[in-house]
């Protein structure tokens, strides 16, 4: 059965939200994310999934021929990779219904669906 990666974008406004919540509201908020994460666990879907660290990241490119690494995090429109999910789906129309709760689309965050091709080992 196809893979798919559930990118899960978090805009400007939605990275401040989550700033100003105190401790409980956080919890509060990472088990919506984990009660997703266990239906689709039980249900057979869920193949992995993280949350990313918000202390930043690499960005490199090679323009030039010279390597550049930037010391942040790469962002589409102010959105930045909050993490991610990998289920299993028959096709994107059943993994977009997969993630039609995901907590994420509640809090005001960006869901990306892109299936994972699968690679020959050795």
């Amino acid at each position: 059965m196809p893979r798919y990666i559930i990118l899960m974008h978090d805009p400007a406004a939605l990275q401040k939200k989550m700033r100003a919540l105190n401790s409980d509201a956080v919890a509060t908020t990472v088990g919506k994310y984990m009660a997703w994460a266990d239906k689709m666990a039980n249900a057979g879907k869920m193949r992995g999934g993280e949350k990313l660290s918000p202390a930043g990241g690499r960005v490199l490119n090679a323009a030039g021929g010279a390597l550049k690494v930037l010391k942040c995090a790469y962002r589409q429109d102010e959105a930045v990779l909050g993490g991610f999910f990998i289920i299993e789906a028959g096709n994107y129309e059943q993994a977009s219904e997969l993630c039609r709760d995901n907590p994420q689309l509640e809090e005001g965050g960006i869901i990306e669906i892109r299936e994972l091709e699968e690679t020959k080992q050795g």
